[in-house]
């Protein structure tokens, strides 16, 4: 929410200050697209502080704020920035501080989300939970996800639970950044996971990516992973570009649907797309670039 009402705000001709905690914005993202991401917002005209720790906020009665700050671990040095508006987001709580939820017995984790099973059920008898009380991405899409699935569930159905690998992340920046599966620091961490690699596709090379004004990165994560047979499959996908939140629905289906890098490499875009970006990521992960080295 930060970082999209920062670039709404800008765009409308507002001066906008974004203190960060960390030396980029979207820090648990991957870090290409976070760093990408950054620059961009900077080179808009968005004053980004890194490493910015907020103490206080005082209040005027013309509807002024002052933010009182300060940076990394000089706690003594009290830095200000001034704004009519001042928009706290950084992240968000489970609302799940009600008596009558541990009157039912159901149980939660130690950050207070609802603890369920792969298919939405608590430990309360007849009672489900989704959404963002749930752990996980504290995302509406894969809430929706969920709601299917208790639904199925509750109708005596026999459905998959949602895959936490394949739900998407999209921030509606300008230009937009959109993720989905792993980054290779997750890969590299998982034991399902063996021999990752990550594929750095340079977006410039795309025409309708220049015609947009706007920089741009994209990243394709690949591997061997147990279950999938002994080619490497798409792991993961990372973007910043205009429309990256379109485009990061073709990644979902093949980061879901554990698609074979090699298989993926195949399928034909469009021409002249901003899609044709991931086809040709896809290619040069599979050792066959085009456009590109």
């Amino acid at each position: 929410m930060a970082v999209e009402f920062a670039s709404l705000w800008n765009e409308a001709g507002c001066d906008v200050t974004m203190l960060i905690r960390h030396s980029r914005a979207l820090s648990a993202w991957d870090r290409r697209t976070a760093t990408m991401l950054t620059r961009e917002l900077k080179r808009q005209g968005v004053h980004v502080v890194a490493d910015a720790h907020v103490a206080r906020v005082d209040t005027g009665v013309n509807l002024g704020a002052t933010v009182h700050y300060h940076l990394g671990d000089a706690t003594d040095a009290d830095l200000t920035a001034y704004g009519e508006f001042v928009l706290a987001a950084i992240g968000r709580d489970p609302a799940t501080g009600v008596s009558w939820l541990g009157d039912l017995g159901v149980a939660l984790d130690d950050s207070g989300c609802i603890t369920t099973d792969a298919w939405g059920r608590t430990t309360a008898a007849g009672v489900w939970a989704v959404g963002d009380v749930t752990e996980g991405p504290a995302l509406a899409n894969r809430a929706f996800a969920q709601g299917i699935v208790v639904a199925e569930a509750i109708a005596g159905r026999n459905p998959d639970p949602v895959d936490d690998d394949a739900v998407t992340q999209v921030v509606f920046s300008s230009p937009e950044a959109a993720s989905v599966g792993m980054t290779l620091d997750t890969a590299r961490s998982r034991p399902d996971v063996h021999d990752p690699a990550e594929t750095v596709y340079p977006m410039m090379s795309n025409a309708r990516m220049v015609m947009s004004g706007s920089a741009g990165s994209l990243s394709v994560v690949s591997g061997l992973r147990d279950g999938c047979g002994d080619e490497p499959v798409v792991l993961g996908v990372h973007m910043v570009a205009p429309l990256a939140g379109d485009l990061i629905a073709e990644a979902q289906q093949l980061v879901g649907g554990r698609v074979p890098i090699h298989r993926a490499s195949s399928l034909i875009h469009p021409h002249p797309t901003m899609s044709e970006t991931l086809g040709e990521a896809l290619l040069k992960a599979d050792g066959r670039p085009l456009h590109t080295r």
